[in-house]
């Protein structure tokens, strides 16, 4: 879509005026229904997103692997690219405990008020059952993960399939062109969603003034 940033930056103007027109006069039936609107074009833009994020990463990561089988420089590419993304994962990980066990959030905090029903208790983890909890879960079945939107579980399934097809092998082009077909198919999709993303922050951006 062509000048896609300038009629989103005119939409979220628009949508931020109109938000505090609609504030200030919240009474006004037309202003209502302008509402109601923005909220249903707002969602439907959300929902657009979520529906076409996950094969967005799932064909990107095969697509992209897969065609590394014309460079000469393949392996090492694809193999710096699996320790840059372990490295980084781990790293997160590790980051995110320390910063847990400094600040220990959460602590002080009374739920008194809250006025809770039932007692919930939870076991706390160790550093090593959740990091084995973690493992494991990056190798979920894939077809769950695509339900769930989970994305670590698709990333990790969609390398090994990259690394699969990064073969020079002449039986392995048409699953290459196959997922290289849907991945033309994927951005196409997101180039129609582009052109309802106007509406989309024009109603998001209403219903957040």
């Amino acid at each position: 879509m062509k000048n896609a940033n300038k009629y989103i930056l005119l939409a979220a103007i628009a949508g931020i005026i109109i938000g505090l027109v609609i504030k200030k006069f919240p009474d006004s039936l037309i202003l209502q229904y302008v509402s109601d609107i923005s909220i249903l074009a707002g969602q439907i833009f959300i929902t657009t997103l979520k529906m076409i994020l996950v094969p967005l990463v799932f064909f990107s990561i095969v697509n992209g692997i897969s065609n590394l089988v014309s460079s000469n420089k393949a392996g090492t590419i694809w193999r710096s690219t699996l320790l840059y993304f372990a490295g980084t994962m781990f790293f997160a990980v590790f980051i995110a405990m320390v910063a847990m066990n400094l600040f220990k959030p959460g602590i002080g905090v009374s739920i008194d008020a809250w006025q809770l029903n039932e007692v919930v208790t939870s076991e706390a983890l160790s550093f090593k059952d959740f990091l084995y909890q973690f493992i494991l879960g990056l190798f979920e079945n894939p077809f769950a993960s695509l339900a769930n939107g989970k994305i670590l579980p698709l990333i990790i399934f969609s390398i090994l399939i990259g690394i699969a097809l990064n073969e020079n092998n002449k039986s392995l082009d048409p699953a290459r062109d196959f997922f290289k077909s849907f991945y033309e198919i994927i951005f196409k999709i997101v180039n129609w969603i582009m052109y309802i993303a106007p509406f989309g922050i024009f109603g998001l951006l209403v219903n957040m003034v």
